[in-house]
């Protein structure tokens, strides 16, 4: 059997980390990349990140700062306290972007500056990495909060990690996370083979399954190894499977199950049977 790599499909709903479509956040704080789990960037040594920069500008050139982003022809600055921090901020903002006509620069009041939200980010944070199923995270600039992409079996799971956490609640969000789904070939269903002495015997032996009308057979001269053989590409089912090989009688299995994940429905090996050839008399 030849195996094929399937197309790569989208799975899921992707994180968003902009706005309308008129409004863009200046250079990302760490956007998330299709089929990629992006981790929190920790400062190491002398070299400080994107997000180490953003915080340094809150303690100390620019109080309160939080961020900022493009809107059509405006320059918008977030700040903690627009009152007193505004003009600070457009004196930081002055000369930063290039002028359209009608545009100026705007502050808009957030809850917390960047130096906060990257204190989280790279402090308590980091534990929900622990979880099963995060794909990706950011400091989403324009919603004032960290955010963490999650596979949705893994959604609740994130929640409770995340509420436990000493960040306010307000400061994080737990949303779908960004992942495409790749089947590159692969067994739905495994068997293990030995002989009458218990050795290991899957060489020789053809497995073949069947579903329906779906049937997919691997030759005894492709084996997964010298214990296991495998059909059925990633297809969930329920099948009806049979093994020969030279010298033993065949072996019939019925209803093994091979079900899809609940991302991308494609079957992983979870009903291994194991099997002993008796040999033709």
């Amino acid at each position: 059997m030849t195996i094929t790599p399937r197309p790569a499909r989208i799975a899921g709903a992707f994180l968003l980390l902009g706005a309308a479509c008129r409004s863009r956040p200046t250079p990302s704080t760490q956007a998330a990349t299709p089929g990629q789990i992006v981790r929190p960037s920790v400062v190491a040594g002398r070299f400080p990140d994107e997000n180490d920069r953003r915080a340094a500008l809150a303690r100390g050139a620019v109080p309160g700062y939080a961020g900022e982003m493009i809107e059509g022809c405006n320059y918008v600055v977030l700040l903690t306290d627009t009152l007193h921090q505004a003009a600070v901020a457009r004196r930081y903002a002055d000369g930063r972007w290039q002028r359209c006509a009608g545009g100026v620069v705007l502050v808009r009041q957030v809850k917390y500056d960047f130096a906060q939200l990257n204190d989280w980010y790279k402090g308590p944070f980091t534990a929900v990495w622990r979880v099963k199923g995060v794909t990706s995270s950011s400091i989403a600039i324009q919603r004032n909060r960290i955010e963490v992409g999650a596979r949705p079996e893994a959604m609740e799971r994130v929640r409770q990690l995340v509420a436990s956490l000493p960040i306010p609640p307000d400061a994080i969000a737990v949303v779908p996370g960004m992942y495409f789904c790749v089947g590159t070939g692969g067994p739905s269903v495994i068997v293990r083979v030995r002989d009458e002495y218990g050795r290991p015997a899957a060489a020789g032996t053809t497995i073949v399954i069947q579903d329906g009308a779906y049937r997919d057979s691997v030759s005894g001269t492709r084996v997964l190894s010298n214990l296991i053989v495998g059909a059925g590409e990633r297809r969930p089912g329920i099948y009806e499977v049979r093994l020969y090989k030279t010298g033993y009688q065949p072996v019939v299995l019925h209803d093994v199950k091979a079900p899809g994940d609940t991302v991308c429905h494609y079957a992983e090996p979870t009903d291994i049977r194991d099997v002993t050839l008796t040999p033709l008399r």
